[in-house]
């Protein structure tokens, strides 16, 4: 099945049922990808039960477990992330999925932080301390210390592999989908003269390359989480998760492997 460029382009959002129409596109956008990556989104909900299952330990009362309740919720943040990442890719929205990837990765590894820095969790819970005090100016202006502890350096300063996928995957989310620089606006094209506004991505080829690195990122993320979830289970359980972990990894290379073939 074949995305309409032309259908998939909102070039005057000003015109009457702009919005409308941009929905009604949305709604076509979604059966496209449920047929176009299919083996994709299986991929993703195979992962998200991992994610649950996980997320029990995270759920769990705080006298069971012997992490923060931060990083707990840390974790849920990013699994939450991920449920709306698997939306927005449905729907074409790939800059909108890495917006919200960027955060999850963030929080990934804010999380793994406060585990391995549990004195820092006062400085993170204390991050905005004028939060709610309306009558301030700098009501959401975070603490200095706030800042110095959990800057980026500090944030990525962790030796291996999976710190390094990460920062490189934060950066590149950070230009395209977070600030608003240059690359804020690559989604817009000029054409005779005017500028087209394409909300949604018509290129199937862009899109599945979202799938698959989006399928990479949310699986290096969950690899952290069982270290720091390590000390509140048996250990079998988490030897277990970390088995079936590098299973699936080992089935997306496969699956990915072969529609690389089947797109030629």
């Amino acid at each position: 099945m074949h995305f309409d460029r032309a259908e998939a382009s909102m070039a005057m959002i000003e015109e009457p049922g702009g919005l409308t129409k941009y929905l009604e596109q949305e709604g076509k956008a979604v059966q496209t990808s449920c047929s176009l990556y299919r083996q994709e989104f299986e991929l993703f909900c195979q992962l998200a039960e991992l994610y649950e299952r996980l997320g029990v330990l995270a759920k769990m009362p705080r006298a069971e477990v012997s992490i923060s309740a931060s990083s707990s919720k840390l974790f849920l943040a990013v699994m939450s992330q991920m449920y709306g990442v698997v939306s927005q890719l449905l729907r074409r929205r790939v800059v909108d999925a890495e917006a919200l990837s960027r955060r999850a990765i963030e929080a990934t590894s804010t999380a793994y932080r406060l585990w391995k820095n549990p004195e820092l969790s006062e400085v993170f819970d204390k991050a905005y301390p004028n939060a709610g005090d309306g009558t301030r100016p700098d009501q959401w202006r975070p603490s200095k210390e706030y800042t110095n502890k959990f800057k980026t350096g500090e944030l990525f300063g962790e030796p291996g592999d999976v710190w390094s996928y990460l920062k490189s995957v934060y950066d590149m989310f950070s230009a395209v989908s977070s600030h608003a620089g240059p690359l804020a606006t690559a989604f817009l094209q000029e054409r005779n003269g005017a500028v087209e506004v394409q909300f949604i991505e018509a290129d199937n080829s862009i899109v599945r390359l979202a799938w698959n690195y989006m399928l990479d990122a949310y699986w290096e993320m969950l690899r952290v989480f069982p270290r720091i979830l390590r000390g509140s289970a048996n250990p079998a359980t988490i030897a277990t998760l970390e088995l079936e972990l590098k299973e699936w990894k080992e089935k997306a290379v496969c699956v990915l492997k072969y529609r690389d073939e089947e797109v030629r």
